[in-house]
């Protein structure tokens, strides 16, 4: 009985990290890729908000957001493949990451 309970929590926690993979790669690869393609160009483009700070700062780039999204992408597709995600919740799941994240950098 223990066994079983323990082996569908593992099942659950497993799906749902493969469930979850697309955001987590389109969220870090940013940071990977930008040691390759070096400093972007930023999506506030310079423009200050009333406190006198920049919209989302130097760290949210064009080039990263484009970045993360097709890597999560990529990966969803892979997941696709092998009959674990679908394309469409994938490419959501990515862009949703790299929107979140660009609206956590405004709120800060």
């Amino acid at each position: 009985m223990l066994y079983q309970s323990l082996s569908a929590v593992l099942s659950l926690l497993i799906k749902l990290i493969l469930f979850y993979l697309p955001a987590y790669v389109a969220n870090g690869s940013p940071v990977v890729f930008s040691k390759i393609y070096g400093p972007g160009h930023p999506i506030d483009m310079g423009i200050v908000f009333s406190d006198g700070k920049r919209l989302l700062g130097d760290g949210k780039t064009f080039e990263g957001f484009i970045t993360g999204t097709v890597a999560g992408s990529v990966i969803g597709l892979f997941l696709a493949q092998m009959g674990l995600h679908s394309v469409s919740s994938s490419i959501t799941l990515s862009l949703g990451a790299m929107m979140g994240d660009s609206l956590g950098s405004f709120v800060k």
